[in-house]
């Protein structure tokens, strides 16, 4: 109503259209009605009152101008697919009642459903705090958000911080002094934690299911450094040149059995220089996403001191010997790994072509379901055109003769209000149904003698004969003519004749 209003003032015709949702179908059903109770309608102006609302049965209901404007439908802000160019969206006292993930999820919907000069109008409890990246604040006290440019996501998932340590808020100051001991012996199991994760524990790193490092335990360099070009926590990016593969295949098989897998014995080029390292890979289950991150754990080898030196020189060619058979021995197994790895990539390939190519399938019958409802919507516009057109030229027709029937009720009123002959019109079960002025005051009629019988109103005259004259003449359609005499002793002459419609009925 306001935005007509506010269109009409400027002289404004662009079309409106406004969508109405809820989850609640009885809801949806009643705003289609759009009743509403006079004490609902009572603080409304009598202008606009009478203007877009009809009374119905003792309610108040939106006429059919408005109601034609609105469209109404269930949907599920946390599950149906947003709406799409739309220009403002009205969305208060809804995202209080989820929790910030779901908030954020549909905040990302309705910055999909926007234009990018829409607006966005919450509840004065509500903010979009939670996609701060996607809105910005036009008007904070009634809350009206304006649509960020759209831009892709780094896709870095960093865990929640805890606000909470050892279990007291940040920043919280100790009651009693007992409490402040406690706080030293925790800070002090802290630090030494610490120390024994720097300098003892060995290095180690979580990924994610997008092969992406959420957590970085000790000092995991050199193995894991940032690569040249966009920033990125891809580990096989980061991963130096013989280690990235390693990595791969050992999280992918961590994955694929559930457990924990070691790989020993590698050696790594990291700088031009051979490292010998154990790698472990544990899954960690996370139960508060739902993904399965692997924590991977790189523990340098230590070769062991030869306890003596081989001084001769059969003790130096057989210590060569010894060394080239080893190195032999390690390039067979790691070729017999890449084998096996080569095996595994290649299944997970074949496997991903199939699945490309059934999802291939679903999309091409997908596409032919959508071909076919186009066509179908596509006949249904046209017959719902012709339909229009049709109703379009009853209605002119209907205009056209309205406008004649008003002009002959028009002509008939004017020439029985000039004729100077008293006439009364009788239907077939005798009840009066008009009369002129002049037979108002010879008869001495009255308009709430309109729809009695004949027989029961009192004529100035006796004519017992009255009755079967005008049954024979609407038995036999003949005209008659009788003199008539009232109580004053006038003579008039009577006329009856037949009613006849334009079906000669």
């Amino acid at each position: 109503m306001a935005l007509l209003e506010f269109f009409e003032e400027r002289g404004d015709r662009r079309p409106i259209q406004i969508f109405g949702t809820d989850a609640n179908d009885a809801a949806i059903v009643k705003a289609r009605v759009g009743l509403y109770s006079d004490a609902g309608t009572s603080e409304m102006a009598p202008a606009r009152l009478q203007r877009f609302f009809t009374p119905v049965d003792g309610h108040q209901q939106v006429t059919k101008r408005i109601r034609d404007l609105c469209v109404f439908a269930k949907h599920d802000l946390t599950r149906d697919p947003p709406f799409s160019n739309m220009d403002l969206i009205m969305c208060c006292n809804v995202l209080i009642y989820f929790e910030a993930p779901v908030q954020k999820q549909i905040l990302q919907n309705l910055h999909y459903a926007l234009t990018p000069t829409g607006l966005l109008i919450l509840g004065r409890s509500e903010r979009a705090g939670a996609a701060s990246d996607l809105f910005a604040p036009l008007n904070g006290s009634h809350r009206i958000h304006v649509p960020k440019p759209r831009r892709t996501s780094a896709g870095l998932r960093l865990p929640a911080r805890d606000t909470r340590i050892e279990g007291r808020p940040v920043g919280g100051l100790p009651a009693t002094a007992a409490h402040a001991g406690l706080d030293a012996a925790g800070e002090l199991e802290r630090q030494v934690r610490r120390l024994l994760v720097e300098q003892y524990a060995p290095p180690g790193i979580v990924v994610n299911d997008q092969w992406d490092i959420v957590h970085f335990s000790g000092r995991a360099n050199p193995y894991i450094q940032p690569a040249a070009g966009a920033a990125s926590f891809n580990v096989l990016r980061m991963a130096p040149e013989g280690l990235a593969l390693e990595l791969r295949r050992l999280i992918a098989t961590a994955r694929r059995k559930s457990r924990a897998v070691r790989k020993d014995g590698l050696r790594v080029l990291v700088h031009g220089q051979p490292h010998d390292l154990s790698l472990e890979a544990t899954p960690v289950p996370d139960g508060a996403t739902g993904s399965s991150p692997v924590m991977v754990v790189f523990d340098r080898a230590t070769l062991p001191a030869r306890a003596v030196r081989a001084g001769t020189k059969t003790a130096r060619r057989n210590g060569r010997a010894g060394a080239s058979d080893t190195e032999t021995t390690r390039l067979k197994r790691e070729l017999a790994d890449v084998r096996e790895y080569l095996h595994d990539v290649v299944q997970d390939q074949e496997a991903a072509n199939e699945e490309l190519k059934s999802a291939n399938e679903e999309i091409l019958s997908s596409n032919e379901e959508l071909q076919s409802t186009n066509e179908e919507l596509e006949t249904a516009k046209e017959e719902l055109q012709s339909s229009n057109e049709e109703l379009h030229t009853l209605n002119e027709e209907l205009q056209h003769r309205n406008v004649e029937l008003r002009q002959t009720s028009d002509d008939l009123s004017n020439l029985l209000t000039s004729t100077t002959l008293p006439v009364v019109m009788l239907g077939r079960d005798l009840r009066i149904r008009r009369f002129t002025p002049v037979a108002e005051r010879i008869l001495r009629l009255h308009n709430a003698d309109i729809g009695r019988s004949i027989d029961d109103v009192k004529l100035p005259f006796t004519v017992p004969e009255l009755g079967p004259w005008l049954l024979d003449v609407l038995k036999t359609a003949v005209a008659q003519e009788h003199e008539v005499q009232d109580r004053e002793g006038c003579w008039y002459r009577m006329a009856v004749r037949a009613y006849r419609t334009m079906e000669r009925d």
